[in-house]
């Protein structure tokens, strides 16, 4: 109504949409989805593992690699275990 049109510079530009064919078939013939859903299973089974023996580890969760570890003070609190982790981190570098 006022005249204008929407314009992108990079809608349909045959470059980029060769480009971004190139990585959805990688994806697909290197089965990276699948690749990653096993992977983070693994990841999380040991994981698992370790929170049977570390306290500090409250709860293991994830999709994929997608992972999330909560540290807790205390499990049945749930208390986060901020100066925990801190340390934790600190000894990492």
């Amino acid at each position: 109504s006022n005249g204008m049109e929407y314009f992108n510079t990079f809608g349909g530009n045959p470059v980029c949409c060769a480009a971004g064919l190139a990585v959805l078939e990688a994806i697909e013939s290197e089965k990276l989805q699948e690749r990653a859903r096993l992977t983070g299973e693994y990841l999380r089974g040991r994981l698992r593992e370790m929170q049977r023996t570390h306290a500090l580890i409250g709860d293991i969760r994830g999709s994929g690699l997608f992972c999330g570890v909560e540290f807790v003070r205390e499990r049945k609190s749930r208390e986060p275990a901020t100066a925990e982790v801190s340390e934790i981190c600190s000894r990492l570098k």
